[in-house]
């Protein structure tokens, strides 16, 4: 019986999307003549749609139609997912190593119906034990319920649990719901990733004797 679990963000941890999200995003900010510092797209990145947008419509386009937006941004992002979307460095080797030894989850601040067109239309579709989505929890990171909710439903302790982010709202739903947090560099430099425990590039700097030393290191 597996004891412990791997609770993986999607965009910038399985797949290397966020340069995704930031290219249509920036046509949008551009559109309007916004421009974002360094701090504000990593203010961005890891919080939910409804977050993203209402952040559009309180911070940077107050007179946006959040409706065209929404459409417009959608339908440029399936376009773009399907001919370039990735798996981040390392994890489509290392997958089927992580699931002989962990329960292994996707907890991402994304919908259902985008993860599932994804899942669909690239390639870009891992087998886990367990999808979490901003559908299935009230408060989206950085607030602690997405990880809390994995981990019940592995029935694994989350002190048992390490949470993989990219993002500084995801790490702190992670260290929130009190599971270790490696943090990936995929999306981010490592000085905005101060908070999490662990810091690597990628997947090709992780192993699963790493993971379990990192899960056991407060013990």
């Amino acid at each position: 019986m597996k004891k412990y679990a791997l609770l993986l963000d999607f965009d910038g941890v399985i797949a290397k999307s966020e340069h995704l999200y930031q290219k249509v995003e920036q046509k949008l900010f551009d559109a309007h003549d916004v421009k974002l510092s360094e701090d504000e797209w990593a203010e961005i990145k890891g919080i939910s749609s409804d977050g993203f947008f209402r952040l559009i419509k309180e911070k940077y386009i107050p007179d946006a139609d959040i409706d065209e937006i929404k459409k417009e941004i959608e339908r440029n992002l399936l376009k773009v997912f399907q001919k370039e979307l990735e798996y981040v460095a390392g994890f489509e080797k290392l997958l089927p190593q992580l699931k002989t030894q962990f329960k292994v989850a996707i907890v991402t601040a994304t919908g259902r119906d985008l993860m599932e067109w994804t899942f669909k239309n690239t390639h870009v579709h891992p087998e886990v034990d367990l999808l979490i989505t901003a559908d299935d929890v009230s408060h989206s990171k950085p607030h602690p319920e997405p990880y809390v909710l994995a981990a019940k439903k592995l029935n694994i302790p989350i002190t048992q649990c390490l949470v993989v982010e990219d993002s500084v709202n995801g790490l702190r739903s992670g260290k929130a719901a009190g599971a270790k947090v490696l943090a990936l560099t995929t999306s981010l430099s490592a000085g905005y990733l101060s908070e999490a425990d662990y810091i690597a590039q990628d997947f090709n700097d992780i192993s699963c004797e790493k993971i379990r030393s990192y899960i056991n290191s407060g013990e």
